[in-house]
């Protein structure tokens, strides 16, 4: 999970929390919708600024992410996030 804390403008605490919160379909596609957000106002504070390198950044996070038992969409928010962040 990516540390609480602004960066740049983007508002960490609550996409942590948000992702850490979700359980349905519904709300991971709200989740995603912030995110989206988030990239359009904090883009330069995103580490994968590109569709590429968000991708990339991904595939690194998911390989090295430790194992959990978190509900499916809620795992998928919080690997969503942290790719964001990972380099």
């Amino acid at each position: 999970e990516p540390a609480p804390g602004k960066i740049a403008g983007r508002d960490l605490p609550a996409l942590v929390a948000a992702a850490a919160s979700l359980s349905t379909k519904e709300e991971l596609a709200q989740f995603v919708m912030r995110l989206r957000a988030d990239l359009t106002e904090n883009r330069d504070a995103w580490t994968s600024q590109s569709l590429d390198g968000y991708f990339e950044a991904l595939q690194g996070y998911l390989g090295d992410m430790p194992e959990n038992n978190d509900p499916k969409w809620r795992a998928i928010a919080k690997i969503l996030l942290a790719a964001s962040l990972y380099e």
